[in-house]
């Protein structure tokens, strides 16, 4: 049986064999067009030497160690920290101003109702209007939306 591993970076090309009857395994070994036919001790020997020259064979491997990680993440959070007070004005500007435009199309919808029945109606379902589904619903709206009071000359509604 014979298995070949290739290592294009440093040009080493290492194929063994396995004689079953006798037990064997041997290795040769190519790098720089020398062919060397060895064993499983001396394959390691030459692994670890620096005539190879392999730089994971000797030790470290160049990475990003636990401490450079831990102080970019304590930096990015920081910086999350510096971020955060400025961006709570816009996020809560955002909501107010989904609440503004449903109770605006709340407002149309209940306007249609009344010159149809002159009435305003007590209840969304009434209405052409349908409520975004909130995000504890799988959908995208910060707010439920219904009414609070209505009658024949007007009606209170509310987003909470």
């Amino acid at each position: 049986m014979l298995i070949t591993f290739r290592i294009p970076t440093l040009k080493i090309f290492i194929e063994y064999s396995i004689d079953m009857y006798k037990k064997k395994v041997t290795f040769q070994v190519r790098h720089l067009n020398q062919t060397k036919t060895i064993n499983s001790e001396s394959l390691k020997n030459i692994l670890m030497s620096s005539s190879v020259n392999l730089k994971f064979a000797k030790g470290k491997i160049p990475a990003i160690n636990l401490q450079e990680t831990l102080i970019v993440l304590a930096i990015i959070g920081i910086l999350l920290l510096l971020a955060l007070p400025n961006l709570m004005p816009l996020i809560s500007k955002a909501k107010s101003v989904e609440a503004q435009v449903q109770l605006k199309a709340l407002y149309n919808a209940q306007t249609t109702y009344r010159y149809m029945h002159s009435k305003y109606a007590n209840v969304i379902e009434e209405l052409d209007f349908e409520a975004p589904r909130t995000v504890k619903d799988g959908g995208t709206a910060n707010y439920v939306y219904e009414i609070v009071t209505a009658d024949n000359a007007r009606f209170k509604a509310r987003a909470e």
